[in-house]
């Protein structure tokens, strides 16, 4: 009896270890088609909770998993020892992958100057209700800068009210930055910063514009004679379009990627997607990325010749950018939807 009961036993025993080899060549197998399908796995570090705007990640915040290469997100770290201590610029959430352009080190220089495109300048206008549209102005809106100047001299003097800039954009009121930047602070010891996050309030007294060189100057004339200037806000919509700013914008980007020998270029929004692809194609960049983050105000349902026009222009350019990009993301599969159904 014992030795039948070991003997079944060792049957059970040599049955499960078959078993266990079966299951792991299956499973080798499976992987393997997958690796073929997808490409090899590789380690990525993903969020195991929902990260805050401008929350300071810690360690506890991340895992690190292993994902097919094709499913691996352009930016994404491998490493987290590379992600604790950053700032997150915008929400993250649970399982998401941490992206290095949703990152930033606190430090001396995360603060506006990080907003100010190339070749333009941060200028500070004094501000009251009446010259702010009642304070109703926010970080990321655009205006119409307006001066009340005297004209003649003597009885012949008058006062005219002139528009000096239009389609400006508002970089920051008082101390709120578009885009929510953090501001970090000098706390001490060196590199020991204290962020802050400054969300948009109506309590300020000045506001900073994005301007050329050339404009500072004229402005800051204007406020050495006592000029009051005022601003008039836009609609988002009511964009003016210059074909030749366009033009010299591409050039400019194309001159910039071909001084920097850039091997990777990743466009994100309407504008960089569509002039970016150009810029880098024309620059022979090795490998061109498109980040789709919304349809923009182009495919808007306006119904108008003007926005009519701009969308078949716009469908032209995206697909030209699609062509010559290695690789499209989608935050939004509507938005892919819609443009695969109009065989963009």
């Amino acid at each position: 009896m014992e030795q039948n009961e070991t003997r079944t036993l060792w049957i059970s025993i040599g049955a499960a270890i078959f078993a266990v080899v079966l299951l792991y060549g299956w499973a080798q197998d499976k992987r393997a088609n997958l690796a073929r399908k997808f490409g090899q796995t590789k380690t990525v570090t993903i969020a195991t909770k929902d990260i805050n705007e401008m929350a300071i990640i810690d360690e506890s915040m991340l895992e690190v998993v292993e994902r097919p290469s094709d499913f691996i997100q352009p930016q994404a770290i491998d490493n987290p020892s590379e992600v604790i201590g950053q700032i997150a610029l915008a929400p993250i959430s649970k399982g998401e992958q941490i992206l290095n352009t949703k990152l930033v080190m606190p430090s001396k220089s995360t603060g506006l100057s990080m907003q100010v495109a190339p070749g333009k300048r941060a200028f500070t206008l004094p501000m009251d209700d009446i010259k702010s549209v009642s304070k109703l102005i926010k970080p990321g809106d655009r205006v119409d800068i307006l001066a009340a100047v005297d004209d003649g001299k003597g009885l012949n003097k008058t006062r005219r009210v002139r528009t000096l800039l239009q389609d400006i954009p508002v970089l920051a009121t008082g101390q709120s930055i578009v885009d929510n930047l953090p501001i970090s602070i000098r706390k001490g010891e060196e590199d020991n910063f204290e962020v802050r996050n400054l969300r948009v309030s109506n309590n300020y007294k000045t506001l900073t514009v994005e301007v050329t060189p050339s404009h500072v100057q004229h402005l800051a004339h204007l406020l050495s004679t006592g000029a009051p200037i005022y601003l008039s806000l836009r609609n988002p919509n009511d964009r003016f379009i210059n074909p030749l700013k366009d033009i010299k914008y591409i050039m400019s980007l194309h001159n910039i990627l071909k001084v920097g020998r850039f091997d990777i270029v990743l466009n994100i929004a309407t504008k960089p997607n569509l002039y970016g692809s150009i810029a880098a194609k024309l620059a022979k960049v090795d490998k061109i990325i498109c980040s789709v983050w919304g349809l923009g105000l182009a495919f808007s349902e306006k119904k108008s010749l003007k926005n009519t026009f701009l969308k078949y222009v716009v469908k032209i350019f995206y697909s030209f950018a699609f062509k010559v990009s290695d690789k499209i993301w989608f935050t939004n599969k509507n938005d892919s939807d819609y443009f695969i159904s109009r065989g963009i």
